[in-house]
């Protein structure tokens, strides 16, 4: 499966014909990575936060990143881990979370935030292609408690699922 990003900023989920090459799909077929920041940014705007939504393909390569007014720098940092660590470990940040931290006292444990190269913290949420199943890509997010990053994650993944039947 392959994630092309177009000259007018949209990514374009493809697949390969016999050839190798990519088959692009029409424009209306095309998966607009775009929407689901967009969908992020309002859902953390209804609550009054300031995050980062970063949305990464299924090598876990950085495709689209909105940085709120007001965030953290480091959010965006972080949020493109979540995204790439919920692609290369193949589920939601927060199961990796509690393999590394266990029981938390008061949301206060950060120990998975200093591992090795990949950030096991709450906020990553894959991107699944509903017709074959597979993890095209994922959203992260940072800026709130852990909890409320992965509540806006889900929600810019419900958008981009509402709006394309197949990825």
């Amino acid at each position: 499966h392959t994630v092309l990003l177009r000259s007018d900023g949209r990514a374009v989920a493809c697949g390969a014909n016999q050839h190798g090459e990519c088959d692009l799909p029409e424009p209306e077929e095309g998966v607009v990575y775009s929407q689901a920041v967009d969908a992020g940014i309002a859902e953390a705007e209804k609550s009054g936060f300031k995050v980062t939504v970063a949305v990464c393909d299924a090598g876990g390569h950085l495709l689209v990143m909105r940085r709120m007014d007001g965030a953290m720098p480091v959010s965006a940092d972080i949020a493109a881990g979540k995204a790439r660590s919920a692609v290369m470990f193949a589920r939601e940040t927060k199961l990796l979370e509690g393999a590394v931290n266990g029981g938390k006292n008061n949301g206060s444990e950060r120990v998975a935030l200093l591992t090795s190269g990949h950030v096991l913290m709450e906020g990553g949420v894959p991107i699944m292609d509903p017709s074959s199943g597979r993890i095209v890509g994922a959203v992260g997010v940072s800026g709130v408690k852990p909890n409320e990053d992965a509540a806006v994650a889900k929600a810019a993944v419900q958008a981009l699922s509402a709006s394309r039947s197949k990825l």
